[in-house]
């Protein structure tokens, strides 16, 4: 039995051996923990970002920054940002933000499968929208970025060139200066605007005059040039350019050329969320710019959430082939071929608004095609189509139940107040059959009803809305825009569409009960 012991003794001596050389640093070995950060700062960058900055560890993996609003509102995650291997300067640029409004700051380090407790909190207020001022008053020719804490005005033709990235932060306002004739800001060939808004923070292009004096035509607008192709031929100036002969100068209206372009997918930048006022000047006579002007645009180039208001020409034209100087023919490759889904058209409902040859709720002619679907076309005093020509209605096949593989449909449309017609009446229907379109077999409907019945409201004809809040949409109760869409689509409809476009059982641009995407970034101002 003694002996048994001693070898207990001797065993329990070799694990406290074994244990000791374990821990061979010579002091107690406990859960690994991580350094937190220390010093983080949070400096505002104008009305909608802010940079967070602070110094990392050696050995840190990334860091999660967090947000929170106001004093004491709760923090969230507001990004992720990788460590640097070697520790040392990080910084976090936290974007979309609300203008004049707190926000604080604090950061977690992740190290392995460990995190930081979180570090001290750092406070800063965003800018508000508008509070610096500033002129552009030369061509950008570097990227730059315009900023939503300052209001720029720009005074006189503005191109954006040189291959430069002309950045517009949400929130942001530019004005055309009403004192420099025609004022424009035009993204030329090679150029890119990014002027990326938000429902809350819409960029707007607007008059330099105070408001209650702003008017039509007081500046010129926003003009995109791209390099796609199109059928014109030799050097061919985007309407409204040259008044300022000679050599180009900066601020000038020198003369811009859209045409001589092969990137079909030619991308001149991203606009969403965008409103233009109060534009549309002449230049030159029956050569107005217009409140958005795209020229020979690839199919990079991306658009969504665009209001035209007031302006003096078209709130929105294309130029690819110009009218009788298509060199090659309305019937010459490339055509215009759009897909337009879920549209409303809304008139005035009377001809004195719409001048001696207008009234027309769609003009399609000079040979495009193009798959208009899902509409609403309403108030418009003369008729609901004019299909100007016999080289337009080719591209239907020349026949009034177009193929679904023709150019030209136009299907699942509703009319309403529209002088009793669907489509204009022909001055010569030898020569353009349009009147003979089949409304059945292409789902046109000619409502008996009014306009004002078809949406939640829409003010009267001939009175004077105040704002947009006498604007609404949607579908009324039971309304008969609330069904007949076209809910498959087929043929070349599906191929144009692909996953981008989707069918919808319900005609105009909004879903029964669906969001009022308008809200909170358009406007409505007469002046």
């Amino acid at each position: 039995m003694q002996l048994t012991r001693r070898a207990l003794a001797a065993l329990a001596a070799v694990v406290t051996l074994a244990s000791l050389a374990c821990g061979s640093d010579g002091g107690p070995s406990g859960p690994e923990t991580v350094n937190p950060i220390v010093g983080v700062t949070a400096t505002a960058d104008g009305a909608t970002s802010v940079t967070v900055s602070f110094t990392g560890n050696v050995g840190d993996a990334s860091y999660d920054i967090e947000r929170a609003e106001g004093a004491a509102g709760a923090f969230a995650a507001a990004g992720n940002v990788a460590a640097p291997a070697t520790g040392g300067a990080v910084t976090f640029k936290d974007a979309n933000l609300k203008a004049n409004t707190a926000y604080r700051y604090r950061v977690i380090v992740n190290k392995g499968s460990l995190k930081s407790v979180p570090s001290g909190e750092a406070a800063v207020t965003t800018s508000a929208f508008g509070t610096k001022s500033a002129i552009i008053n030369t061509d950008i020719v570097a990227s730059r970025t315009l900023y939503a804490d300052t209001a720029y005005t720009l005074s006189g033709f503005i191109h954006v060139g040189n291959a430069a990235t002309l950045t517009i932060q949400a929130g942001t306002t530019i004005k055309g200066d009403f004192n420099t004739l025609g004022s424009s800001l035009m993204i030329l060939k090679g150029a890119k605007i990014i002027a990326i808004g938000t429902a809350d923070a819409p960029i707007v292009f607007t008059s330099s005059r105070a408001v209650g004096q702003r008017q039509p035509g007081d500046w010129g607008g926003l003009l995109l040039v791209g390099n796609a192709p199109n059928n014109r031929s030799g050097q061919v100036a985007v309407e409204g350019t040259g008044t300022d002969a000679g050599a180009p100068v900066p601020g000038k209206n020198y003369t811009v050329i859209y045409n001589g372009g092969n990137i079909a997918a030619d991308n001149s930048g991203t606009l969403q969320y965008v409103r233009v006022e109060f534009g549309g000047y002449a230049p030159v006579a029956d050569q107005e710019f217009n409140a958005f002007t795209f020229c020979a645009i690839g199919s990079g180039t991306r658009a969504s959430y665009l209001q035209a208001l007031a302006g003096l020409d078209d709130s929105y034209e294309f130029f690819g082939c110009n009218g009788p100087g298509c060199d090659l023919g309305f019937n010459s490759a490339p055509f215009t071929i759009p897909l337009v889904s879920n549209f409303t058209l809304i008139g005035c409902g009377l001809q004195t608004c719409m001048g001696p040859s207008g009234g027309h709720g769609m003009m399609l002619r000079r040979g495009t095609g193009g798959y208009y679907v899902n509409g609403v076309v309403a108030r418009w005093s003369a008729d609901g189509i004019s299909l100007r020509d016999s080289a337009t209605f080719a591209r239907g096949g020349t026949s009034q139940t177009p193929s679904a593989t023709a150019d030209l449909q136009i299907r699942n449309v509703l009319f309403a107040e529209t002088n009793g017609k669907v489509f204009q009446t022909p001055v010569n229907a030898a020569s353009n059959p349009q009147s003979g379109m089949d409304l059945t077999a292409n789902n046109l409907t000619l409502s008996g009803g009014t306009a004002a019945s078809l949406f939640t409201l829409i003010p009267a004809v001939g009175a004077a809305p105040t704002s947009i809040a006498d604007f609404d949409f949607s579908p009324a109760a039971s309304s008969a825009i609330a069904t007949g869409g076209l809910a498959t689509f087929t043929g070349a409809i599906l191929a144009k569409a692909g996953t981008v476009v989707t069918p919808t059982a319900y005609l105009g641009a909004v879903a029964p009960g669906g969001t009022k995407w308008w809200q909170g970034w358009t406007s409505y101002a007469r002046n």
